[in-house]
């Protein structure tokens, strides 16, 4: 009988470590909304603190994905690579749904780090989304708690 309860105990315990490490490394983000898209960077170099602040938010292994789309000169909608239509269309810009990845420092400044999921933004217009997720890095004043 002690065989079977020390077997279903150490299972247990190893069923319950595996969960808090799967927990840990999770990916984690926070519903937020664009209230102000003048403040999106569009020309995006990379920063290291940006790698930095993936890999605490659980995104570690996306670092790739999110540089390969975020900003104008990558792989962002054709809408969002044009100055002019963000300028006018900010309203457009506003019905994005995102969600906050991370917030870091980016060219002495602020920053935060929002996922634009595909599969909550079929609403956009064909111009303003992409069959693939992709980034948007913004100053703080302009995004609000989803």
């Amino acid at each position: 009988m002690r065989m079977i309860i020390a077997s279903v105990v150490a299972g247990f315990a190893q069923m319950l470590t595996s969960a808090c490490a799967t927990m840990a490394s999770a990916p984690t983000t926070m519903p937020a909304k664009i209230v102000a898209p003048g403040q999106i960077f569009a020309q995006v170099a990379w920063p290291v603190e940006g790698d930095e602040a993936l890999r605490a938010a659980g995104w570690g292994g996306r670092i790739e994905e999110v540089k390969a789309h975020v900003g104008e000169k990558t792989n962002w909608p054709q809408a969002m690579q044009d100055g002019d239509m963000r300028h006018f269309q900010a309203a457009t810009i506003r019905t994005y749904r995102v969600e906050e990845v991370a917030r870091f420092r980016y060219s002495d400044q602020d920053a935060v780090l929002l996922y634009v999921p595909a599969a909550k933004n079929t609403h956009m217009d064909n111009a303003w989304r992409l069959e693939a997720d992709f980034f948007i890095l913004i100053g703080p004043a302009g995004v609000a708690k989803g």
